[in-house]
């Protein structure tokens, strides 16, 4: 187990190196913020048409192959999955890059946070959680992160 203290614009170039692994420029954050409005209208959008599916599979049992309209909800089910991916992982990223900025902004740059710490879709939304906890609470200089690294892997723990 080990704990770093890093300020937290060392921590900037960290979430940089997360929004390049998904294409993404800290400039095109505000664009991002449209797409997850975007994302959202598509989401409910896929709802729609999952429950729609789900409707016409009891209605057209016996006309239409029960297991053709499955493998169709199934696709639909897997489109709703990487939608669900990108909206989660967009809105930590875009919450923890205005949070971190803001705090950079007041002149509060103590933020515990593992030196080597990869951020990764795994691990992605309990880092952007606890940095946004650290930072709106006003204490992010008492915060204390516990992280277990395994080989190339962290946890936020």
């Amino acid at each position: 187990m080990n704990t770093f203290n890093t300020k937290v614009n060392e921590l900037i170039p960290i979430i940089k190196n997360h929004l390049e692994h998904y294409n993404v420029s800290l400039e095109q954050v505000d664009s991002y913020k449209t797409n997850l409005a975007e994302y959202n209208k598509q989401f409910d959008e896929l709802n729609k048409l999952i429950k729609t599916e789900k409707a016409r599979l009891r209605l057209e049992s016996k006309v239409k192959s029960k297991e053709d309209i499955r493998i169709h909800i199934v696709q639909l089910l897997k489109q709703k999955h990487i939608l669900r991916n990108k909206l989660f992982i967009n809105y930590a990223t875009i919450k923890a890059v205005d949070s971190i900025q803001s705090d950079i902004n007041k002149g509060l740059y103590s933020l515990p946070v593992n030196q080597s710490l990869i951020i990764t879709p795994d691990n992605a939304y309990d880092i952007m959680k606890h940095c946004i906890m650290a930072l709106k609470s006003g204490t992010s200089s008492v915060y204390t992160y516990k992280v277990f690294a395994d080989g190339n892997q962290a946890k936020v723990m």
